[in-house]
């Protein structure tokens, strides 16, 4: 499904939101969880990925960035055809 990796910026000094809470904190209390959205869009494995950032220290933030979606599928209309709602 996707890929965890924690602290991977520790150098880092500023602070960013955590995509589940919003809590703000340091990159060091941070950790990344990956998916590949690709076959949702019928595109190459690899083409299309989310990263959600999660407090580290929270499991309720760590599960939910294993099933949050940043990225909605949706329908691509083919080449010629109008944008649906444009």
């Amino acid at each position: 499904m996707g890929t965890e990796r924690g602290g991977w910026r520790k150098e880092v000094r500023e602070h960013v939101r955590c995509s589940c809470c919003g809590r703000t904190r340091s990159w060091a209390e941070l950790g990344t969880f990956t998916t590949d959205l690709s076959s949702d869009f019928d595109l190459a494995d690899g083409t299309l990925t989310q990263t959600v950032l999660y407090c580290r220290d929270e499991s309720e933030c760590r599960g939910a960035a294993q099933t949050l979606r940043l990225i909605h599928s949706a329908p691509v209309p083919a080449p010629g055809e109008p944008v649906p709602g444009a």
